[in-house]
């Protein structure tokens, strides 16, 4: 019985995936399920509900009943790991208890997507977190201090504070419907919430600049040669429209770089 958002969230996303894996093998579609299972097991079940189960614990009876639904599922594409595991397992032992007789495991309602978009808020505000800590090379080891000015959203955000510490690697975090950016403070802004990490005591702020100044020149001296390049009207005329096409491509690319570059720069003044 699925007790948190998080078990609510797996198990329709685990429907999804048994819908969508039944459709195609009936249609003797045999290469998508397997994309549908890796994104499934890998993303979903190892990188998000395996490290939520972490910290919300008690999730025994969850895990098992999940592990036994990804084993089924898998077994057609890898018949001989997963009646091994299954046999290690859940079988311990007992005649006739295999997979390839087992019953195919059978879809529910799907997703519900009030569920889905909750979860979808919590994991969009860690991976600001997340992408913070990297923009600015915040060693892993180190915990921050976090803010989030989240509106309607606090109440939903407080209840997961725990999941979201714990996977942003957060030792504070003050979550709050309205406030001010704090200073010295890098931002995002996910699904109407602003994520603010104040930054002077986590990195060199006068290194950061002149790094992210430096990375900055260098972006911009590369725009101003693909805009020249782009400009030549020769080029554009004679290259081939795939080349200028990816040419194109690269500024736009480049351009969001720098833009993102100067919004880190104005967060450390």
């Amino acid at each position: 019985v699925p007790k948190t958002l998080a078990d609510k969230w797996i198990l329709g996303r685990l429907d999804d995936a048994i819908a969508s894996v039944t459709r195609d093998i009936e249609a003797f579609n045999f290469s998508r399920p397997g994309e549908t299972l890796r994104d499934f097991t890998w993303n979903d079940l190892a990188d998000w509900y395996l490290e939520i189960a972490k910290i919300e614990g008690k999730k025994e009876a969850m895990l098992s009943y999940l592990l036994d639904a990804v084993l089924k599922l898998w077994h057609p594409f890898m018949p001989f790991v997963t009646e091994e595991v299954h046999q290690r397992v859940f079988a311990a032992g007992k005649k006739d208890d295999f997979l390839m007789i087992g019953a195919w495991p059978k879809a529910g309602r799907g997703a519900d997507k009030a569920v889905a978009k909750e979860f979808g808020l919590v994991k969009d505000v860690i991976t600001a977190l997340r992408g913070i800590r990297a923009n600015y090379k915040v060693e892993p080891s180190k915990k921050i201090d976090a803010m989030l000015v989240a509106g309607k959203h606090a109440v939903l955000l407080s209840e997961h504070e725990d999941v979201i510490r714990g996977l942003g690697r957060a030792e504070k975090l003050d979550i709050v419907a309205k406030g001010a950016k704090p200073e010295k403070a890098a931002g995002d802004v996910v699904g109407g919430v602003s994520v603010y990490v104040p930054l002077g005591s986590l990195v060199d702020l006068g290194a950061e600049k002149k790094r992210l100044g430096d990375e900055l020149a260098m972006a911009e001296k590369y725009a101003s040669s693909l805009e020249g390049k782009l400009a030549n009207k020769d080029f554009v005329a004679r290259a081939p429209a795939q080349v200028v096409s990816a040419e194109r491509e690269k500024l736009e690319a480049t351009q969001d770089k720098i833009a993102k570059l100067k919004t880190q720069i104005a967060g450390l003044a």
